[in-house]
């Protein structure tokens, strides 16, 4: 019997958090390719996760502000390029 996946079970699947990375340069790899590919959201959960283990990167950072201006959350971006 072949299993037959629902539009909302695929919909389910593609909502699930991103698991938890340790590794920076990863995550950024990751969340750069999402802003080319303007899928903002799974950028924003990388970079965000890329901020908290590297807030003192300088790259982790510019690009985390960028995707937060494409999401439109200027004032985050505006705190995290400052």
């Amino acid at each position: 019997m072949i299993a037959v996946e629902t539009e909302q079970q695929a919909m389910d699947h593609s909502k699930r958090p991103t698991p938890l990375v340790r590794d920076v340069d990863a995550l950024l790899k990751r969340g750069i390719e999402a802003v080319e590919y303007d899928r903002i959201d799974e950028a924003l959960g990388v970079l965000r996760q890329a901020a908290q283990l590297a807030p003192e990167s300088p790259d982790v950072m510019l690009v985390f502000g960028i995707a937060l201006m494409r999401g439109m959350e200027m004032q985050e971006a505006l705190n995290v390029l400052e």
